[in-house]
């Protein structure tokens, strides 16, 4: 495909702490979508892949999650029509500022996650966090600090403006069930018209 016929890819991007469904809400609305025929693609959050092959050093490097991350979005972007993804590149300045990085504290590091993230035609999905209908999780955070990944990811969105529609599992798997099954544009209206 020659750059001047480059697709305009939709990211779909999901938002969350560990165990609130985000995961299986983005693979439900991947395979749905697949079924039905459009031509989407996943990508998997690089911070998962880290936690299963033992690689907790490198969740501390949000400067390497967003380069690794954002190569991944990169990859398929124009290639597919529409790319669910399991991470948003605005979550390493939520990890950045909880962990309190001199490296990433500075406003050049935040700004840079955005202007990548705004590089892409996104819209994010927050899957708001409900400590009763938590799913289990690869990453055994503890309550507290899910409760912390939660709030700061909020602030973060607030801060920054950023449109993001939330839900919690539950009411994205009801929203999914209800829209007619061959509507995505009425899907990512619903899911736009959350986010204002």
């Amino acid at each position: 495909m020659k750059e001047t016929e480059k697709k305009n890819s939709i990211h779909i991007n999901f938002l969350g702490t560990s165990g609130s469904g985000k995961t299986t809400c983005a693979c439900k609305l991947f395979c749905t979508l697949k079924v039905l025929g459009y031509n989407v693609e996943f990508t998997r959050e690089y911070p998962a892949e880290c936690c299963v092959r033992g690689e907790f050093h490198k969740l501390y490097d949000q400067v390497g999650v967003l380069a690794e991350q954002y190569a991944r979005f990169k990859m398929y972007d124009g290639k597919f029509d529409i790319i669910v993804n399991d991470y948003s590149l605005i979550l390493p300045i939520v990890y950045a500022e909880l962990q309190d990085r001199a490296s990433t504290q500075k406003d050049g590091f935040k700004q840079l996650c955005l202007d990548k993230a705004n590089e892409f035609n996104h819209i994010n999905i927050f899957m708001n966090s409900d400590r009763n209908e938590q799913k289990d999780s690869s990453r055994n955070n503890d309550a507290t600090y899910n409760d912390k990944i939660n709030d700061k990811t909020i602030e973060v969105i607030k801060r920054n403006n950023i449109k993001t529609a939330k839900y919690t599992w539950k009411e994205f798997e009801k929203m999914l069930v209800k829209l007619p099954k061959n509507d995505i544009k009425n899907l990512i209206k619903t899911i736009e018209k959350e986010g204002e």
